[in-house]
């Protein structure tokens, strides 16, 4: 037999909550500044929602394949190209701005990243061209197993100088236009195709193309647009992407370099120089409300869900309040609604 469980005495709390490894959405983390003109190389990013100490975070400037869906062959095997592995060993809040480098060679290193790095790659003897080629470069933030193994596209950035590729026009404020038809070649050293999971305007942000033929590309960046607001009105304003762009949101220069730094001239302050304000779920759902009558006890109901714009994970409780009667017939375990002893309806 089974009966309908009407969980209106069961009253329901949930937060936004971080988990030992963060899982990273598309957004989380995005780039804010980049120096090419000085040694080491120099880039700055904001994280947009807290992240607690384990979670693993890749770096690289691979360039994104679409013929394969994966990172070019050709890019990985560049020896001017390279990727970190960054694993956090303290909780870091939302809104932090972390400026770090990287410098090419025989040994490659990183400083400035708070936790445990580890470097493959850029192991190209010529900084001119390593980490980073004078043109310009791609760099992808994400998540995966390994380098080349993506579970998740972060965020994706791109200053490419050049015009043309593979004998396309390139158009300023994109990554690499592929050929309406013939051969689509892989990325170069320097440039990248889109990931599908990420959006120019929200979660990817193109300053490429000469200026001197109305591109943005700079060999330093800076943005220099809002601080406060929402996670989604401070990547609106990062990844500002439109036939026209307001460059209020970015400064860049082919030769002098910007102080990228956190409290200095762009990003004044202590962190979190940012602040994020975290907008509350919008929505909360069971998977199923049915469960047979004399099942064992702390059987699962169903699972919860949570929509919010801020966050993919969530913690779940029962809270004492107005409609928590029954709060006693259930537990919660992870995101499962359990039933805490074996119902009888006779």
């Amino acid at each position: 037999m089974i009966k309908k469980l009407l969980l209106i005495g069961c009253f329901l709390s949930l937060f936004s909550s971080s988990l030992a490894q963060t899982i990273l959405s598309p957004g989380d983390i995005a780039i804010i500044g980049t120096n090419y003109d000085v040694v080491p190389y120099q880039m700055t990013i904001v994280n947009l929602v807290p992240m607690e100490a384990g979670t693993v975070i890749r770096i690289t400037d691979y360039g994104y394949d679409v013929n394969t869906g994966t990172f070019g062959t050709n890019s990985v095997a560049n020896t001017a190209e390279g990727s970190i592995e960054w694993t956090l060993t303290a909780a870091m809040p939302a809104g932090t701005v972390t400026q770090f480098s990287i410098t090419g060679g025989t040994t490659p290193t990183v400083s400035g990243l708070p936790g445990t790095v580890s470097v493959t790659g850029w192991t190209l003897t010529n900084p001119a061209s390593c980490p980073v080629p004078g043109g310009g470069d791609n760099w992808f933030i994400f998540q995966g197993s390994s380098r080349t193994s993506v579970s998740q596209f972060v965020f994706g950035w791109v200053n490419t100088f050049a015009i043309l590729f593979n004998g396309v026009n390139q158009p300023a404020g994109q990554f690499l236009v592929p050929p309406a038809t013939g051969t689509v070649l892989q990325p170069g050293n320097n440039n990248s195709y889109l990931p599908p999971s990420l959006t120019l305007g929200s979660t990817a942000v193109a300053l490429n193309r000469d200026p001197s033929l109305l591109g943005y590309h700079g060999d330093n960046n800076v943005y220099t647009g809002i601080k406060s607001g929402t996670k989604a009105a401070i990547l609106a304003a990062i990844c500002l992407n439109t036939n026209d762009r307001n460059t209020d949101n970015w400064l860049s220069d082919e030769l002098s370099t910007y102080d990228i730094s956190p409290g200095g001239a762009y990003f004044i302050g202590t962190n979190p120089i940012f602040t994020v304000t975290n907008s509350a779920p919008t929505d909360i759902t069971l998977s199923d409300s049915d469960i047979d009558e004399n099942v064992a006890a702390n059987s699962t109901v169903g699972a919860l869900s949570s929509t919010d714009v801020d966050s993919s994970s969530f913690t779940y409780s029962l809270v004492a309040g107005a409609g928590d009667t029954d709060n006693a017939a259930f537990t919660i375990s992870g995101s499962d609604l359990k039933i805490t002893a074996s119902p009888d309806f006779e």
